[in-house]
Order: C-alpha cells, then sequence, then structure tokens
C-alpha cells in the first residue's frame, strides 16, 4: 500500500517565512536597542569624565585634589581641544604658583595608529570639529568669564535622546568675601612698628586668569590683634567681593603699593566649590 507524502501548502509555507522574519526582526530590534542603551550609557560616563576634567575631582571628607581645567586655567575651556592640547594663550603649569595648564585632562579611549587625539560620544558623533561632536552652550554667550555657565550636551542616539550636564559658576569658583587670614608677626606690637616704618600692609591672593598670573589684594591694611605670647601679635585680614577659581591658592604679604614685606614662607589656601571659606592662621617675619 502506498501512503502519500503531504507537502506543505504555498499559504503554510508563507506562514512559516512570515514567522521566521518575525522572529528575526524582532532579535534584531533587541539588539539595536541593547546596543544603543550601551552606547548612551558610556556617553554619560564621558560626560561624568568631562565634568572632572573641567572642574577638577572633589573628594569625601574635605579634600580634594585640586586640579582640572578651571583651577589650573582660571575659566572655563572653549573647546574640547583645550582639555586635550594646551591653548596658545595660556601658560604651563607653574609649581611656584599652582597653576597653569597640566594637561592633557582626559584619558582618550581607543585610537585609530596614527590619528589625532579624539574624545566623541559613545554614539561616535564626531565631525571633526574642535568640540569632537559636543555641543557646549555658554551663557551668557563669549567671552567667558567667571560668572559664565555651561551646558555640555551630547548630539545624541536614535531614541535615548541627548544626555547632559551643566556647569554652573559656584560649581567651580568662590566668593573670595568670605576668606580670613590672621598673619601672626614675630612682633609684640606689629601695629607700631609698621606705623614707625610708615608702612601699611595687604594679603595678597594670587590666581589665574585665561592662564596667566592675577592677585588680590584684602580690603585694607588688616585689623591689630595683641595675641598676650611673648614677642607674638597679628593682624587679621578680609578680601573683597571676587569671583576666584577653586583649588589651592598661595597668599604673601606685601604693602599697600604692592612690594614684598618682609619675610615667611607663602601659605597654601584651600579654597573648596560650595564650601564655607577657612579662617587660619599664618606665620610671617617683618624682617627681610
Amino acid at each position: 500500500m502506498i501512503v502519500p507524502i503531504r507537502r506543505f501548502t504555498l499559504v503554510e509555507l508563507l506562514i512559516v517565512v512570515f514567522l521566521l522574519a518575525a522572529v528575526a526582526a524582532t532579535a534584531v530590534s533587541v539588539l539595536d536597542g541593547a546596543d544603543e542603551q550601551l552606547r548612551y550609557d558610556d556617553t554619560r560616563a564621558r560626560l561624568s569624565a568631562l565634568r572632572v576634567a573641567i572642574l577638577g575631582d572633589e573628594r569625601p571628607e574635605g579634600r580634594a585634589r585640586a586640579s582640572g581645567f578651571v583651577a589650573d586655567v582660571g575659566r572655563l575651556p572653549a573647546t574640547i581641544d583645550e582639555l586635550l592640547a594646551r591653548p596658545p594663550s595660556v601658560a604651563a603649569f607653574d609649581p611656584a604658583f599652582g597653576f597653569g595648564w597640566r594637561g592633557p585632562y582626559l584619558a582618550l579611549p581607543p585610537q585609530r595608529a596614527g590619528s589625532p587625539p579624539r574624545y566623541p560620544d559613545g554614539f561616535g558623533n564626531d565631525p571633526g570639529d574642535p568640540n569632537h561632536g559636543w555641543q557646549l552652550e555658554f551663557t551668557p554667550p563669549p567671552p567667558i568669564a567667571a560668572g559664565t555657565q555651561l551646558v555640555l550636551r551630547s548630539r545624541g542616539g536614535a531614541t535615548l535622546g541627548a544626555p547632559e550636564t551643566t556647569l554652573r559658576p559656584e560649581d567651580g569658583f568662590v566668593d573670595a568675601s568670605g576668606l580670613q587670614v590672621r598673619v601672626v608677626f614675630d612682633d609684640p606690637d606689629v601695629a607700631a612698628t609698621l606705623a614707625g616704618l610708615g608702612v601699611s600692609l595687604r594679603l595678597r591672593l594670587h590666581y589665574p586668569v585665561d592662564g596667566a598670573p592675577a592677585v588680590l589684594d584684602s580690603t585694607d591694611g588688616g585689623v591689630f590683634v595683641p595675641l598676650g605670647l611673648p614677642g607674638r601679635s597679628a593682624l587679621d585680614f578680609a578680601f573683597p567681593s571676587e569671583q576666584i577659581p577653586w583649588g589651592a591658592r598661595r597668599l604673601s604679604v606685601v604693602t599697600a603699593a604692592g612690594a614684598p614685606f618682609g619675610s615667611g614662607v607663602p601659605a597654601q589656601v584651600l579654597l573648596l566649590p560650595r564650601s564655607s571659606l577657612p579662617r587660619f592662621e599664618m606665620p610671617w617675619s617683618v624682617n627681610p
């Protein structure tokens, strides 16, 4: 007895093909979605690295690494290129003052051999411009100043949007008006000594503006403080309102005319953003 062989009908074959195509399309969609999410997460991680490169790395428990473009140069970067190569107008890092460009500030992703350094977002949006595909929005528009706000934004992907981060002035700058310093002199009555010399003193704060040295002097000659200690007295100094880039800043004693006075080791004060400014003492001698 011959058993007839049953064959698929054209309709059944079309149904099978349709089901296989649907499964394949679903798999491709899932893989595309997973790839998009990975690129989005990579972009957010690169945004965080850019934020640290620009503002520095604040550490817990009041400790901080006084680095980052703002702390070193005294302004926001005009382009991403400035984080990777020193701008011609900015001096190299000077250890004596503790500021100047000391990049590159970014660890680059894998690069093609022989290609220039690039830092695009995780989606690969890089048309070759000085911002490496990122969008930099300054408010107010340039020229960049201490009060400038920066929104740093990716161009985004197909579905998940464009990650961004906002760098506000208070994230990288400190108002010097909260800084109070007591300078302790090796003199029982420094006020009388200075009066006899016909000298008025100022306390000078050194900081960078566009990578170049700048100074801010205290508001007056200081307030005399008799300490009641043998051979010691002090002057208390305060500063006017001025936006100073955060970081380790150098202090020295000068006359009202700006000439160095006496002798001592210039102090370093760490100014932290969004924190109360310190009150501290620094020793100084009236003698050269």
